[in-house]
């Protein structure tokens, strides 16, 4: 059985529809294909600044009265900035569900932009990014995206924007982009929850209106895939040393990988699984369980439609610092070896099984994963097709693709106090 449904609306919106009988909430989501990757260089931070003063005041009500609105309802309602989308989302009673469209489309579709509003929420998010910066773990990540993409790829900016650029956009700028950008070709609609006929119709007909009052074809550069810049080559071997004075050394590490769509995205997820994404996970036991090197030792991917990468992290005492590095590095050359066990494998396997079907349990996950998916890749794979390319996942796969990608000289960015008289040392993009 399919897990959900896409249907086409006026303009090109989509509507997501998954049925999930006996649940007494429902999910329901705005995305618009519109993340910090379509801005441009200049007003960087501009999608997310719009994404907050969205819930500064409508054409109707003030900030306060919808704060109340959304309290009525006693659900939650969220946003959040990516870079490749951006999403407006709330959870509330089904029998909420019309009240709850109609705060969202008011909320997204209906701002006002007051300028006090505007200056205020600039003050926000400069606090923002300045307690990003003091974060050691954000600032590393930050900055590997950075060495991976480059100065001039949207994708290696901060999807807070930098202080400067936050500080120059103004309130039409903001006006500017939204009527640019939140426009029925960059819609995805998606409402998740135990959904009778009657009401997948009358949730389709409400939302087809809405679609069709916002049509107007994109007038921004990114609606055109051929005018977004073409990504870079992953920079083997480019190292970033930073400077600052803090109690651990903090340490990332980059690999190229897959993009979202690709057909082997489960053999990927089984080796992220195995390397540092569990519990019995090669760095974890390695680096903090039998090592004791470090508290804090994960991977992660980053995936986007275009590109992907493997990465991973770890934060430890200064004095240990070099050694958490070539733990890692150890087990990085070990996978690009093909040393690799069919016992880890199949845990690791079953790892990303379990995880993936209980996912479902949570309506917000499972609503996120779907528009993602269909965002990304223009479609949705039913559940079985997953679980059966997980399932047909074999040794070869997971080993071929581990030498695939570990056999290539990482991109590392690594924070920790400065050497007297130091400071600060980038490589070029691509270089060490």
């Amino acid at each position: 059985m399919s897990l959900a449904e896409v249907r086409d609306l006026p303009g090109g919106a989509r509507l997501l529809l998954a049925h999930q009988p006996g649940r007494p909430s429902t999910a329901l989501g705005i995305y618009v294909t519109v993340g910090s990757r379509h801005e441009p260089w200049e007003a960087q931070g501009l999608a997310h600044f719009v994404e907050h003063v969205l819930f500064k005041g409508s054409e109707l009500r003030s900030a306060r009265e919808l704060a109340r609105a959304v309290d009525r309802l006693g659900g939650e309602f969220d946003a959040h900035t990516t870079k490749d989308f951006t999403a407006y989302t709330a959870r509330v009673l089904a029998e909420d569900l019309d009240a709850a469209l109609d705060l969202m489309e008011e909320l997204v579709f209906s701002p006002a932009f007051p300028e006090e509003a505007v200056e205020a929420e600039r003050r926000v998010i400069l606090e923002e990014i300045a307690e990003a910066s003091d974060d050691p773990e954000d600032v590393v990540w930050e900055e590997l995206a950075s060495l991976l993409f480059g100065p001039e790829h949207p994708l290696g900016w901060p999807i807070l924007g930098r202080p400067e650029t936050v500080r120059r956009i103004d309130r039409r700028l903001l006006r500017d982009f939204f009527s640019e950008a939140y426009t029925s070709p960059n819609l995805v609609f998606a409402v998740v929850g135990a959904l009778s006929p009657e009401a997948e119709e009358k949730v389709q007909r409400r939302l087809a209106d809405l679609a069709a009052a916002r049509f107007e074809p994109s007038r921004l550069s990114f609606g055109n895939a051929e005018a977004a810049p073409a990504v870079p080559p992953f920079p083997s071997g480019a190292r970033r040393e930073l400077c600052r004075e803090t109690a651990q050394t903090h340490v990332v590490f980059a690999w190229p990988a897959l993009p979202y769509g690709d057909i082997r995205l489960p053999v990927l997820l089984v080796l992220e699984a195995l390397f540092g994404g569990s519990a019995s996970s090669r760095l974890f036991q390695r680096v903090r369980e039998e090592d004791g090197l470090a508290y804090s030792v994960y991977s992660s991917l980053g995936l986007h439609p275009d590109v992907g990468y493997l990465g991973a992290y770890a934060a430890s005492g200064n004095a240990a610092g070099e050694r958490v590095e070539e733990a890692i590095l150890r087990e990085a050359e070990a996978l690009a070896r093909g040393e690799l066990a069919g016992a880890e494998v199949e845990e690791a396997r079953d790892f990303v099984r379990r995880s993936y079907l209980l996912a479902r349990e949570s309506l917000g996950s499972l609503r996120d994963r779907l528009a993602q998916e269909l965002i990304f890749t223009g479609r949705i794979d039913s559940e079985e097709t997953f679980l059966s390319r997980l399932a047909d996942t074999t040794f070869a796969d997971v080993r071929e693709l581990a030498r695939e990608i570990f056999s290539v000289e990482p991109a590392v960015v690594r924070l920790a106090p400065c050497p007297r008289g130091r400071r600060n040392r980038r490589t070029p993009h691509g270089r060490r």
